[in-house]
């Protein structure tokens, strides 16, 4: 079996983008989010202040989920943006996005509290796609 080319500062850059999305993207939509959890915001402040155990263990999986995503578009030779953005549309859509709504139907979620995850992970997927797509244009285009 050959080798696997992973572009590590692609996965690395998105990862970070991404985890910095999340904080305002939850800051923005805090209040909506925490009434689709039946809480206030009062009771999610704790989640502010997470520990830094909880940050290290977040990054990891968005560097495991970038690390997957590049994987899949190296097996597919997926090579154009288009092509990106499509993979991270379908991955969000069809299993990321299925997954959380089905886990917080039977967390008792409301539904403002799914779109505002659904709509991050979508946002999620698309700029991981955007941002791994780009950097392998640019390794593509450098080598032909």
């Amino acid at each position: 079996m050959g080798s696997i080319r992973i572009n590590i500062w692609a996965i690395l850059v998105a990862s970070a983008v991404v985890y910095l999305l999340g904080i305002v993207w939850y800051g923005l939509w805090a209040e909506l989010w925490a009434s689709g959890w039946g809480l206030d915001l009062s009771q999610i402040e704790g989640l502010r202040d997470a520990n830094l155990f909880d940050h290290l263990i977040s990054l990891l999986v968005l560097l495991l989920y970038g690390w997957a995503f590049s994987y899949l578009v190296v097996k597919l030779s997926i090579n154009t943006l288009r092509e990106h953005i499509t993979l991270g549309m379908l991955l969000a859509g069809l299993f990321i996005i299925p997954t959380m709504v089905s886990d917080s139907l039977f967390l008792n979620a409301r539904v403002t509290a799914i779109l505002v995850d659904a709509l991050y992970l979508s946002i999620r997927a698309l700029v991981f796609s955007i941002i791994i797509g780009f950097w392998n244009k640019r390794a593509v285009s450098s080598a032909g």
